[in-house]
């Protein structure tokens, strides 16, 4: 009864899900040279075969009514690694008519977790964007084992040697959190031309924990058979051998074997986007950050370790773009930037690790710097049809 209206405002929820599995094998087969001023000391063939196993999860649920949007995601990913490798070869540092095999397996887990929880807002004429997300990398090789052998007129048996005779165990662990916003108005101007104004700010923390135990069977220590000396590895260590008088197992682990890290991140900026005239378009906008970087290396033997690192750097990033609209399927791109790289953490770490697919020894350098960018680039780029385009660019870069 009576004239009354209801205004109903009308609510969206969204879900989604997927799940994914994986598995598969992948065989690689590489040669490999050291060269030391220009004479090749070594040289070999490696055979190596992975399993990989990866399953994952995404999962997100959001909720709209008129110009607001609230939404959380998940996501998780696992993966498991086994692997095993043979490398035959030469080396000059052996004697005459020797040669050598390594052997090596390797079982490696690495897990992603992380959530999100982000809106977006109009609140009259600003667009507003929020989020807020924490997640945790880990990184886990429970048991990495090598071993060398040499080769005489093709009989292989355990050289003695603990280069190359290894048992690794290492864990790794990164803890990730940010937060940030953007907002982005826009500004109507003569004859039909807007201004964007836009600008934002996010703050992050990163922290790493890594650690490595290393063991190594040294010997034989006095006189033990060929048939023991030729046996397999499993047959080579065990409990029958392992003998003040034949193998002793022995730690490895150095003073910088273990390291933390940390990196705090505050950055912020501002941009504007405009029309100078209805055939010039242009970009403009500054970034500033302030971080620093942290790295200590740790052991648990009461040594006193490599001197601890800090990089702590402010900057002022300005970045350009202008876009000249010459000809109706013609246009020029002109940009200028300045942008920044850090070292990873252990690359600052005085802590060595294996990269597994090259199989090599790498070691960090506590004297890195950030790198600092100035690039310059120019495109031209033609539209001739729908979807279809081509681009000359070219650009300038320096780095210090």
């Amino acid at each position: 009864t009576g004239g009354r209206s209801i205004d109903v405002k009308e609510a969206t929820i969204g879900l989604v899900g997927v799940f994914g599995y994986k598995s598969g094998f992948k065989t690689q087969e590489a040669f490999r040279q050291d060269v030391v001023s220009d004479t090749v000391e070594a040289e070999g063939t490696n055979l190596s075969s992975t399993w990989d196993i990866v399953i994952n999860g995404f999962g997100s649920a959001s909720a709209s009514w008129g110009d607001n949007r609230v939404g959380v995601t998940g996501l998780l990913v696992r993966s498991t690694s086994k692997k095993a490798q043979v490398e035959v070869g030469t080396d000059t540092n052996l004697p005459t008519g020797q040669s050598y095999r390594n052997e090596g397996t390797a079982w490696y887990e690495r897990e992603l977790a992380s959530a999100q929880l982000s809106g977006e807002h109009k609140l009259g004429d600003v667009e507003l964007q929020w989020r807020g997300s924490i997640g945790q990398s880990t990184r886990k090789a429970p048991y990495e084992r090598d071993i060398s052998y040499t080769v005489v007129n093709g009989i292989t048996a355990f050289n003695g040697a603990s280069l190359g005779n290894a048992i690794r165990f290492s864990e790794l662990k990164d803890e990730v959190s940010s937060f940030g916003f953007d907002a982005k108005y826009v500004l109507k101007l003569a004859k039909g031309r807007e201004l964007e104004l836009s600008g934002g700010a996010v703050t992050s923390s990163t922290d790493r924990n890594y650690e490595l135990i290393s063991f190594a069977f040294t010997g034989p220590r006095g006189p033990t058979s060929n048939n023991v000396l030729r046996s397999r590895v499993d047959y080579l260590f065990s409990p029958d051998n392992i003998d003040p008088a034949r193998f002793v197992i022995s730690e490895q682990t150095g003073k910088d074997d273990a390291y933390i890290g940390s990196l705090e991140n505050l950055a912020a900026y501002l941009a504007s986007e405009f029309e100078v005239t209805s055939f010039i378009r242009a970009s403009v906008g500054v970034r500033y950050e302030d971080a620093t970087q942290k790295v200590r290396t740790t052991n648990r033997f009461g040594d006193t370790p490599t001197a601890p690192v800090e990089l702590a750097n402010d900057y002022l990033l300005p970045a350009a773009t202008i876009t000249w609209n010459f000809a109706d399927e013609l246009q020029m791109r002109l940009g200028y930037s300045k942008t920044i790289a850090r070292p990873q953490f252990r690359e600052l770490a005085f802590t060595p690790y294996i990269d597994p697919e090259s199989n090599r020894i790498y070691q960090g350098n506590p004297f890195l710097k950030d790198s600092e960018f100035e690039n310059y680039d120019a495109r031209l780029e033609y539209y001739f049809g729908r979807g279809q385009f081509v681009t000359a660019g070219a650009f300038y870069k320096k780095i210090d």
